[in-house]
C-alpha cells in the first residue's frame, strides 16, 4: 500500500497563521466602514472666548499630579 504523504506541521501552523490574520483583518475593516447616515458628528468641544479648550469639571489630586 502506498504512503500518503500528510502535511507537515509547520504548514499548517502557517495556513492557520494566514487564515487568523485574514479573518481579524477583514473584520478591523469592517468595523472602521462609515456611518453611511450623514449626518456627521454635530458636537464641538467647549471652548474659552480666547479659544483655549475649557478644563471646568472635577479635577482631583490623583489626577492632576506630575508622574
Amino acid at each position: 500500500m502506498p504512503m500518503t504523504e500528510q502535511p507537515r506541521p509547520s504548514t499548517v501552523g502557517l495556513l492557520l497563521t494566514i487564515l487568523a490574520v485574514v479573518l481579524l483583518g477583514s473584520g478591523l475593516i469592517l468595523a472602521q466602514s462609515s456611518s453611511g447616515s450623514g449626518q456627521g458628528n454635530n458636537w464641538t468641544a467647549p471652548r474659552t472666548a480666547w479659544g483655549d479648550p475649557d478644563l471646568q469639571g472635577k479635577w482631583t489630586f490623583a489626577t492632576t499630579g506630575t508622574p
